[in-house]
């Protein structure tokens, strides 16, 4: 079977008839040549958005482009860094809750037609290994252009029990970015006293976009409202090239890659790799999440926060020997080799890391925490619920003292209650340290 077409995220030097080695994805000089054009008829734009509840990391990194099933493996090793590095500070993990928001804004799609070999290429025809090392065996024939927004939600319950309650009251109401999912969201936050958060990422928009973890999801829906106006307001200077269409060098007549099969075995081999590392990202989240946390579980007689730190450990070693494993299938196609293989080779055991069992329960109850819970977004009410939860104590600013009682000329007090009063900033912030007394200040605003 030869090469395939492939869609690729963009990266550096990536371009219309730039030659690019499959094994690699590294960019080589230009190939091909050809007009480009676009649909006929079909110049428009489109914008789409949703949320969906994702449970593995391969599911979000499906959604980046850089699964193995969404190319040929070698994104997720090469080039799409960025991404991937999203991917992994979202952190998913089988003990929380988490949500998805994709929005993508798609301009006309650009392609060269009718590609042929470049002057200069077509003196190599002869010399495959030449015009290989040269030119590589694919070239970029398409581009698509526009933009693309993600963000990842984790909302941590007090319980399992809870998280599961609110993944049941949301049911559909998240499938899209409605008013009416978004204020369904903010109740069960306050309803369940949980946490959230939450983790952004962009290609395209505006350049002052603030990508800081928004506080709330109304703080994400500002955030999304303001890239997809900008795309409204000024779709060229805010657009970008995101994915490279990839196609077989032979279609432009070049001569066929000297070693198709090992190159093939290679991606196999890649995309192994990938689908391996996604479901060790899985299994470290989940015991990094539980020794994070160990003051709030409960764990079985036998088991202990070190059994979890000793697999974090033995996963990091795992995440290393596949990370060595893809890095040699890329340099040398001809060596390409399983993970276990590649661990045998290199007198290493592998796999290593394993999920102590039973999976350690969270408490009922909160011990008090390293870090300061996110209390902004919240009423008065729902902050002092949590609090008492967490064992911390809030500090009332001014403010929010003088809203609570308001005595009027006539001597009558107007009084809001603490449903009606909204967190708007507190100190020390969501996930910083707390002060030896466990005091949260809180500042806030009355709400209709």
């Amino acid at each position: 079977m030869g090469l395939t077409q492939v869609v690729v995220p963009m990266i550096k030097s990536y371009d219309f008839g730039i030659g690019v080695d499959y094994s690699t994805g590294s960019p080589m000089n230009r190939a091909v040549q050809g007009e480009i054009t676009g649909v006929k008829s079909a110049g428009g734009s489109t914008a789409s958005w949703s949320i969906t509840r994702i449970t593995t990391t391969e599911e979000l990194e499906s959604a980046l482009g850089i699964s193995a099933e969404a190319s040929y493996g070698v994104p997720a090793f090469q080039g799409a860094s960025a991404r991937f590095d999203f991917a992994k500070r979202s952190k998913v993990q089988s003990s929380s809750l988490f949500l998805m928001l994709s929005a993508f804004v798609k301009l006309e799609y650009l392609s060269i037609d009718e590609p042929e070999l470049t002057d200069a290429a077509k003196l190599l025809i002869a010399d495959s290994r030449a015009f290989n090392g040269r030119y590589g065996n694919m070239f970029v024939r398409g581009v698509d252009r526009g933009g693309l927004f993600f963000a990842v939600m984790r909302i941590d319950a007090l319980s399992k029990q809870d998280a599961m309650s609110i993944a049941a009251s949301l049911g559909g109401s998240y499938s899209a970015f409605s008013a009416e999912g978004k204020m369904k969201l903010d109740e069960l936050h306050q309803r369940y006293a949980s946490e959230l958060h939450v983790e952004t990422y962009h290609e395209g928009g505006p350049v002052d976009l603030d990508i800081s973890s928004p506080n709330s999801t109304s703080d994400l829906y500002d955030m999304l409202r303001k890239w997809l106006t900008s795309f409204r307001d000024d779709p060229t200077a805010n657009s970008v090239p995101y994915s490279a269409t990839l196609a077989p060098m032979t279609i432009a007549k070049a001569p066929p890659a000297p070693n198709e099969a090992d190159i093939q075995h290679a991606s196999d081999v890649l995309a192994i790799c990938a689908k391996t590392r996604s479901r060790i990202l899985d299994s470290l989240n989940l015991v990094n999440f539980i020794t994070e946390n160990a003051y709030r579980c409960e764990f079985a007689d036998g088991t202990s926060a070190a059994d979890f730190i000793k697999a974090s450990n033995g996963y990091e070693s795992d995440l290393d020997v596949v990370a060595g494993c893809a890095s040699q299938a890329m340099r040398d196609v001809t060596r390409a080799v399983m993970p276990a293989d590649f661990a045998k080779q290199q007198g290493k055991s592998f796999p290593l890391g394993s999920i102590p069992s039973p999976i350690p329960t969270m408490k009922s109850g909160m011990a008090i925490p390293l870090a300061a819970p996110n209390f902004v977004g919240m009423t008065v009410a729902a902050a002092t619920e949590l609090a008492e939860r967490f064992g911390v104590t809030l500090g009332y600013s001014d403010k929010i003292m003088s809203l609570s009682a308001i005595t009027l000329m006539d001597g009558y007090t107007l009084q809001f209650p603490d449903s009606k009063i909204m967190v708007t900033s507190q100190s020390p912030q969501a996930g910083d340290k707390l002060p030896s007394d466990n005091t949260v200040a809180v500042d806030g605003k009355g709400i209709s």
